[in-house]
This record gives structure tokens, C-alpha cells and sequence, in this order.
């Protein structure tokens, strides 16, 4: 599980990380790198909660291991591969098994990045997966999103959510419609319903309440 600026998430295998970025086989994305300076940290264990990598938990000065075992070890992350995590520490160079590592941070001051202009958008993937970014284009298949880790394209069929951040966005369930026509089932006429579904129960999508919508 990787955490990027700015609450993003990805999950995935994590392929090799080589002191300046993280290359992360992702099912919702496939495989793609994400430069270090836009990771705030990860784990090797699931569930991870963001939370747990909050700001007492990071060095301004220095990257942390948070190791199985309990301890937590100020150093410097070298390299990183399917099977160890090479990291500069006061006792030199040491090479340690990954399973020994629960958690991982990089250095605070990374973090830093100008705030975007424009509309953004989040996508949460049925992975789990959020990424924010602007939107490059929506077809049958896939959505594209430019953001500040690069372009990312999502299957339709892995889209859980996509949601507005900011902007003067206006949802299609908040407007009075202009005409509505309406076709009887089975001889039995049902009016839509905005904000809900046509029994009058909330919206769920893939079993997640709320949200906006017409039914």
C-alpha cells in the first residue's frame, strides 16, 4: 500500500524502489512508477490506515522503518525489492527482509507541492485504489486522469466512484427537469426519484450508501 500526497492510495506489489521512485504492479492501473518525492509512505500489511503514518510518526530529516517486531528505525531507504529493503543507517548499510518491515515513511519535506488549478476529481477504484487528477477524457472503456504522479487510465469495470473536489460542478439530481417522460412496467407507473431510489430507499452502489443520483 502506497500513500501519496495529498490522501491519495494505490495498492499493489511493490516491484523495486530505487532511491528515486517506486515502480508498483497495480491491478486497477497495471504497472506504473511513482517518484519518491510524491509518496509520504506504505506498508507491507493490510488493512493500512493513512492515520497510522501521521505527522508524529515522520522525520523532517530523515525516512522511517517501522519494523514487525515494534522498533522504529531512522535511516535512509536506499533501494527496495521483492524480497529486501536496503537502507543507510548509523550502523552503515544494512540489508533487511521485507517481512521483518511493516511500515514505511519518507522524508516529510517531500511532501511540499503547489496546490493544482482547474477541477479535480477523485477515482476510487473497486480495488481500493484513490487517485486525484484532472480529467483527460471518458470513453466506453477506461477513464484517464492527469495527475501530479503522471497519467493514470482506469477500467470503467474497476471504477467504484468518481467524485468532484472543487469547481462549480452541478449534480443532475439537484436541477428541476425541463420534461419528463415516463414508461409504465407491467401497466404499473413508478415516478422517478431524486436523491433516492423509487421505493424511497437511500442510494447504494455496490453496496455503499449516499451519494447523488437519479432514479
Amino acid at each position: 500500500v502506497l500513500l501519496l500526497k495529498g490522501g491519495d492510495i494505490l495498492r499493489g506489489s511493490i516491484i523495486k524502489f530505487d532511491g528515486q521512485s517506486v515502480s508498483l504492479d497495480s491491478a486497477s492501473y497495471g504497472l506504473v512508477r511513482i517518484a519518491s518525492k510524491d509518496i509520504v509512505g506504505g506498508g507491507f500489511t493490510q488493512p493500512l490506515k493513512s492515520e497510522k503514518l501521521g505527522r508524529q510518526l515522520v522525520s523532517a530529516e530523515e525516512d522511517r522503518l517501522f519494523l514487525v517486531n515494534g522498533d522504529a528505525l531512522g535511516v535512509t531507504i536506499l533501494s527496495m525489492s521483492e524480497a529486501s529493503v536496503v537502507v543507510k543507517s548509523q550502523l552503515g548499510t544494512l540489508d533487511l527482509p521485507r517481512k521483518s518491515i511493516k511500515r514505511f515513511a519518507f522524508v516529510l519535506a517531500q511532501r511540499k507541492s503547489e496546490p493544482e488549478d482547474g477541477i479535480l476529481v477523485s477515482a476510487r477504484s473497486t480495488d481500493g485504489d484513490r487517485i486525484t487528477g484532472k480529467i483527460l477524457g471518458i470513453d466506453d472503456r477506461t477513464v484517464s486522469l492527469e495527475t501530479g504522479y503522471g497519467k493514470f487510465t482506469l477500467m470503467q469495470d474497476k471504477l467504484f466512484v468518481l467524485s468532484v473536489n472543487n469547481g462549480g460542478v452541478v449534480y443532475l439530481s439537484d436541477l428541476e427537469p425541463f420534461r419528463v417522460e415516463e414508461v409504465p412496467v407491467f401497466l404499473v407507473m413508478k415516478q422517478y426519484k431524486r436523491g433516492g431510489r423509487i421505493g424511497g430507499a437511500p442510494i447504494s452502489l455496490r453496496g455503499e450508501r449516499g451519494g447523488k443520483g437519479v432514479f
